[in-house]
């Protein structure tokens, strides 16, 4: 009953609390599930039976099932860790291998024509502008893959094709694998764009006014924009925020959100970007990609 559970933490009050003061000495011991008799198994039983009772929950735990549960745990969480790492290091694998592929073809192209992919072409030019710069270096700088059109025959999802989705339950046990679907692509104003696709306007955060980017995206994609956040806070809508001058920069109107401080992470980043929703020529609600714009760092140093 709650009166017998009252009087019982009530002397558990009364024995704690004559503790102190004493010269009691303690020592660390190791949880042990197969001696009872250190009352490790006892705790962790006790414990579980309080939780129990708190989610109504109406269960009775035995330490023999507190032992089997015990001795389950580390085994299954080291196991199940194991597995994912090296499900992960096989597809990191497979990264690495994909980058030295296309750094070999890259060296090929750049004595034979010039490269026929658009990322490629990218490479290319910084490639020709500087002796100096490795072919290798150019590659990482840019810091992702492509489908290199190696002839008219090339498979377009050799890429995808390569690499796996995982599942795993070990509790059954079950190990399955899926080949990687593309992303869905979303077409704006004749312009596609999917889940990875980014808006990149060259020019800084703290110099692009809000005005600017109005117009960019009217003239670039044709259409007109409705909000703009950074992470979870609205910075502008054109439904509420009427008092928000379309002439300040991106930065100023981040400021009066009191925003500064959570902008610190961009300054290492050294870019920052920004979430933003439009409607298009029928009036129709769309969510843009990502808006990326370069961080100058100076600014928070001055």
């Amino acid at each position: 009953s709650s009166t017998n559970s009252s009087n019982i933490i009530e002397q558990l009050i009364s024995k704690i609390e004559s503790l102190r003061g004493s010269n009691i000495s303690y020592i660390v011991v190791e949880f042990d599930k197969d001696d009872l008799s250190l009352g490790h198994i006892g705790l962790v039983r006790s414990l579980a039976q309080l939780r129990c009772q708190v989610y109504s929950i109406s269960t009775y735990l035995t330490d023999l099932q507190v032992q089997k549960i015990a001795g389950n745990i580390i085994p299954a969480l080291a196991t199940t860790t194991a597995i994912v790492a090296g499900l992960v290091s096989l597809e990191i694998i497979k990264i690495a291998g994909e980058i030295v592929r296309q750094r070999k073809l890259l060296t090929s192209q750049s004595t034979v024509n010039k490269p026929t992919s658009s990322f490629f072409n990218k490479i290319w030019n910084k490639v020709k502008k500087s002796t100096s710069q490795s072919i290798e270096s150019a590659f990482l700088s840019n810091n992702k893959l492509d489908h290199v059109v190696e002839s008219s025959k090339s498979n377009p999802n050799r890429l995808l094709d390569r690499f796996r989705n995982s599942f795993i339950n070990i509790a059954k046990p079950t190990l399955a694998f899926a080949i990687p679907v593309d992303a869905p692509v979303t077409s704006i104003s004749n312009k596609n764009f999917n889940l990875w696709s980014k808006i990149e306007i060259s020019t800084t955060f703290q110099s692009l006014t809000l005005i600017e980017l109005m117009n960019y995206l009217r003239d670039q994609l044709d259409v007109t924009l409705e909000t703009l956040s950074i992470g979870d806070v609205v910075i502008y809508a054109d439904f509420i925020n009427q008092d928000v001058n379309i002439d300040d920069t991106i930065y100023q109107i981040a400021s009066s959100n009191d925003l500064i401080d959570d902008l610190t992470i961009w300054n290492h980043r050294g870019f920052i970007e920004l979430e933003a929703t439009a409607k298009d020529s029928k009036d129709s609600e769309i969510q843009l990609p990502a808006i990326k714009l370069q961080y100058d760092r100076s600014t928070d140093e001055n």
